[in-house]
């Protein structure tokens, strides 16, 4: 199965546009913790030191479970992350638990 364009063109410019909104690195921590929440994969990657980074990977977690930030979790990611950034990361992780129902729906490498 092929995507057609008319699809692949705009999701580029919107992953264009996240990667923009996060860096690469806080991006990249967050969607491998979203695909393993989604694959019901274990966590592969070694406690954060972070601070930020564990408050992070907690609204992951949240998005994961609940579809949302919970106000307290995000009231404590704004010293982190801009509002513009938050809203990044809802986006990716929105974005990503969508790409793994369509490629487990269609078989779609």
């Amino acid at each position: 199965m092929t995507v057609p364009r008319r699809i692949l063109r705009p999701w580029h410019k919107f992953d264009a546009s996240l990667r923009r909104a996060l860096p690469t690195a806080t991006l990249d921590l967050a969607l491998r913790r979203t695909t393993a929440n989604l694959t019901s994969t274990p966590w592969q990657d070694p406690p954060p030191n972070d601070p930020a980074e564990a408050l992070l990977l907690e609204a992951v977690d949240a998005l994961c479970t609940t579809r949302m930030i919970p106000p307290l979790l995000w009231t404590a990611l704004l010293p982190h992350y801009t509002p513009t950034q938050l809203t990044a990361l809802c986006l990716a992780v929105g974005d990503r638990a969508t790409t793994t129902m369509l490629t487990t729906t269609t078989n779609f490498p």
